[in-house]
């Protein structure tokens, strides 16, 4: 494939239409139509699109890491309410049957964490 094909393979790949695949290509949309017909173009989108779901994946896999080492940190706050929603979060990711349980500590303001104390945790997490 040539550089123009390769930007169009590109664009298909990431959800581009036809007009979006031709405008990056600088071809016509019959160009493109012409492209989408032949087997060495199909081969090359449908590997570019293997490529970018294999990265997503991985890519989502280091942010759930990421995330529940949030998650872990958050459980050893100084807020209750923190430390019950971080456990949580965990326990229904970790146990999706499990019974889901509720903090009442007859509080008004059980289920609102001042955005300052959320602030607060967050940037003592990022200091570790």
């Amino acid at each position: 494939l040539d550089e123009r094909q390769i930007k169009a393979v590109l664009c298909q790949s990431t959800g581009g239409n036809i007009s979006q695949m031709a405008r990056k290509a600088g071809v016509t949309r019959n160009t493109i139509y012409k492209w989408i017909e032949k087997e060495e173009f199909k081969a090359e989108v449908a590997k570019c699109q293997q490529e970018f779901f294999i990265q997503g994946k991985s890519m989502i896999s280091y942010l759930s890491v990421k995330a529940l080492n949030t998650l872990q940190k958050l459980m050893y706050s100084k807020n209750e309410k923190i430390r019950f929603d971080a456990s949580s979060k965990i326990l229904d990711k970790s146990h999706s049957n499990a019974t889901k349980i509720e903090l009442n500590d007859d509080r008004d303001t059980k289920d609102n964490v001042p955005p300052d104390v959320l602030d607060e945790e967050i940037n003592e997490i990022d200091k570790e």
